[in-house]
């Protein structure tokens, strides 16, 4: 079992724990013991559960004086039809009040741990990066097609990247959030990917200073300016250095 094997089962795994015995999640809780990038991003996941639990169950709490209001309906003398007792009011009202906080909780994406972000754009990259919707070599052409596309267009190029030809970029829809996908060429037709997505998107911004990561085929680093996050992805260590 490789790792993204791994992070498609444990998506399943229960907090209750109910499933710590089950023989499906066995091998990947036991890689999350011996990978610190998975445990990284298995501790996200479980966050982010805790949190959605908690808005449901807090949404879905009863009007403090139900009872009340259940007790003085059952006083009255000529009960009116059912859809115009107090009770059903309330029930009725209860109903469009939880279904309107769970709209509008969906609606605003949640704030994401900073390890998804980097794993979702490795698996991203790892899957064959599919066409680019703009294919140019002009980074101003792109700047106002991502404008269009109310994507990022007023990222900061790394030094590194100055004067590298563009291939051409895409907006990415991830959970929620919009992020600016933009391809750069190197020497012998290799490449070099940037996103960008706003900095309220991650709970967890990181600092000027993160480290390089090498997994799954990619090296990558990112880093915060301003109120974007940035992250650049090459295919080896020493690439991506060299044009930080």
């Amino acid at each position: 079992m490789n790792r993204q094997e791994a992070e498609f089962l444990l998506r399943a795994y229960r907090l209750g724990g109910q499933d710590a015995n089950d023989p499906q999640f066995r091998e990947a809780l036991q890689m999350v013991k011996h990978d610190p990038e998975l445990a990284e991003w298995f501790a996200a996941e479980r966050n982010f559960d805790i949190r959605l639990q908690a808005k449901i169950l807090d949404a879905s709490k009863p009007p403090a004086d139900l009872k009340r209001m259940i007790l003085a309906s059952a006083k009255v003398a000529q009960a009116p039809r059912w859809w115009k007792r107090p009770v059903w009011a309330a029930a009725a009202a209860l109903f469009i009040v939880i279904m309107s906080v769970a709209v509008l909780w969906l609606r605003e994406p949640s704030r994401i741990e900073l390890a998804a972000f980097r794993t979702d754009m490795e698996q991203f990259l790892n899957g064959r990066v599919t066409p680019l919707d703009l294919e140019t070599r002009d980074l101003v052409a792109i700047r106002e097609w991502l404008q269009k596309q109310e994507g990022h267009s007023d990222f900061v190029v790394p030094a590194g990247l100055n004067g590298l030809p563009t291939m051409g970029c895409r907006v990415l829809e991830w959970r929620g959030r919009k992020v600016s996908f933009v391809c750069f060429e190197l020497e012998k037709r290799e490449m070099i990917h940037l996103f960008v997505v706003d900095r309220s998107a991650l709970e967890n911004p990181p600092g000027e200073n993160q480290r390089v990561i090498t997994r799954d085929g990619w090296a990558t680093r990112i880093w915060s300016r301003g109120d974007k996050i940035y992250l650049l992805a090459a295919e080896d260590e020493i690439s991506l250095r060299k044009h930080l």
